[in-house]
């Protein structure tokens, strides 16, 4: 990367030229930073900055951010072709996602060889700019349609299988787009159609897409490229941050949705039929794969009110304008007023297995120790569902499939003795999979398991049996668990147990759970290690 740094000083010349000769054919992506301190007392200009760019790319990006949280001004720049200046051009505000730590401009695409840069704001200002100019390669022996996986539900019921895409090592062969080294993992009930508001048409959308990734890494600060996948107008798909994990596309829909960017500006333009094909493929497998139905709406914590499972960016501001949304026009009016069409395209694809008759999720259920290396799992049984799904995870974030059964009492053997255990069920009929429950675990043991968590945690999405596993596995105590509900129906018998830990958090026991049952067997306990880490205190 080359770096220029510029300082307005009063005793300074207005204009300093720095040349840099980026006139050779570059081996991979190459980009400069400009680092421009305006004066408030003097200065609302820049010096010159001589690029002399011949095309030897794609296009060039721009983009430019600061710190200085408070500025509040309109930032422009101009590019100088054959000694003769274009008018000064605005950058645009960012259309998607938030920025914490500093101001970002909208990025801009130069597709022309321009000699010279500058920039300037409309009135003095005493802020630090960095702005980035993206240089990319011209993308080599892409290779279309390379990968196609096959989801859980589709091996599990039927059901669309993925349609193929661009990993990451296609449309940025040179490895210099990595991927987040701490991605969070999520379960989607949601899918969030974008557009990119740029680049409609392009000769390379690899390196549109690799753009993208710059500007979201390098110039906005995030981890990552905000969206979990991208498509382009001639209908290939391009993975971003992948399947199942958090992006940063939609500030109130992160948590819950997967986010799709359809790249072009569709506010003006009306999108490629290739490209909707493509949207409409992409979205019968991911609605299949996790049990979304396109056609309905649901819940949204964060919104406390329902939209629509198949929704645009727009949606989300435009129903609940006061949950910290983005206020924005994406995924454009013309993409926008296609998404019923594509929910009921979609609704009808032969492949695709609507979540509308598919069973509930089981939440009736309880992890047992029963031996040294093995647990038994006992699931109250679900209407309509025909078999039950184990997932199995020593970290409570990555999960894998273990058992399928008919029955409702399923042992697991063969694993760790002393190692806590995740495992989360799934119930399943013909018509669809049901949602993961919350996640149990257990101790396996030599020792009988004499301590019960129960999960009374039930208003809201949090994993409260990792506030509790940690503790017990640092003294050397095995324990079971079990749900709230699994406790009420009689599943699992809490006189098999001398010590009960009832996790309620700030939930109510307005059920009479507790009443129910002998008042001095059964207590709600909270417990926690003390600022040393060494003792557990009980309080009731």
């Amino acid at each position: 990367m080359h770096k220029i740094t510029f300082y307005n000083l009063p005793n300074r010349l207005l204009y300093f030229i720095l040349f840099f000769n980026l006139y050779f054919s570059f081996a991979q992506d190459k980009s400069i930073e400009i680092t421009q301190q305006f004066s408030v007392k003097t200065y609302a200009k820049s010096e010159i900055a001589k690029i002399d760019y011949k095309n030897t790319s794609p296009f060039v990006m721009l983009s430019g951010y600061t710190t200085n949280l408070n500025f509040n001004n309109t930032v422009y720049y101009r590019i100088q072709v054959n000694k003769t200046w274009s008018d000064w051009i605005a950058f645009k505000k960012p259309h998607s996602g938030d920025d914490y730590d500093r101001l970002v401009l909208g990025e801009v695409f130069i597709e022309k060889a321009f000699d010279n840069i500058q920039f300037k704001t409309d009135r003095p200002t005493d802020s630090q700019f960095t702005f980035r100019l993206f240089l990319p390669d011209f993308t080599k022996n892409i290779k279309l349609g390379k990968t196609e996986k096959t989801s859980m539900k589709q091996a599990a019921v039927g059901g669309c299988a993925q349609p193929a895409y661009q990993g990451r090592s296609d449309w940025c062969p040179s490895g210099n787009c990595p991927k987040s080294s701490s991605p969070s993992a999520i379960n989607p009930t949601h899918i969030v159609v974008h557009h990119s508001a740029g680049q409609t048409n392009s000769s390379d959308y690899a390196a549109v897409v690799r753009g993208y990734w710059d500007y979201h890494v390098n110039t906005r600060g995030w981890n990552d490229i905000g969206y979990n996948w991208l498509v382009d107008p001639n209908g290939v798909i391009y993975e971003g941050r992948g399947d199942r994990v958090r992006g940063a596309h939609s500030p109130c829909m992160n948590a819950i949705s997967t986010g799709i960017c359809y790249i072009g500006d569709y506010e003006e333009n009306e999108p490629a039929t290739a490209g909707l094909n493509a949207i409409k493929d992409f979205i019968a497998w991911d609605a299949t794969d996790k049990n979304i139905d396109v056609t309905s709406n649901s819940y949204v914590g964060v919104l406390n009110g329902n939209i629509e499972n198949i929704s645009g960016h727009k949606d989300g501001f435009d129903q609940y304008p006061d949950k910290g949304c983005t206020s924005t026009l994406c995924p454009g009016a013309n993409l926008h007023n296609k998404l019923q069409s594509i929910r009921n395209d979609v609704a009808n694809y032969s492949c695709y297995i609507s979540s509308a008759n598919a069973p509930d999720t089981p939440l009736s259920f309880s992890v047992i120790r029963k031996s040294t290396t093995g647990v038994e799992i006992k699931i109250k049984s679900v209407a309509t569902a025909t078999k039950y799904g184990v997932y199995k995870s020593i970290d409570n974030t990555t999960y894998q499939k273990i058992e399928e059964s008919s029955s409702t009492t399923i042992t697991i053997n063969n694993l760790v003795q002393g190692q806590v255990t995740y495992f989360k069920v799934e119930a399943i009929n013909n018509d669809g999979v049901s949602d993961k429950s919350t996640p149990l675990a257990v101790i396996p043991s030599q020792y009988s398991s004499d301590i019960l968590i129960v999960d009374g945690v039930e208003r809201r999405l949090f994993d409260a049996i990792t506030q509790y596993d940690y503790p017990l596995s640092q003294m050397g105590r095995t324990f079971s668990s079990a749900t709230n509900d699994a406790v009420q129906d009689g599943t699992v018998n809490l006189n098999d147990f001398k010590f009960i830990i009832w996790m309620l958090l700030d939930e109510s026991t307005a059920d009479d759970t507790f009443s129910k049952e002998p008042p001095l067997k059964t207590v709600a306990l909270v417990f926690r290690l003390d600022p040393k880490g060494h003792t557990i205190h009980f309080e009731s």
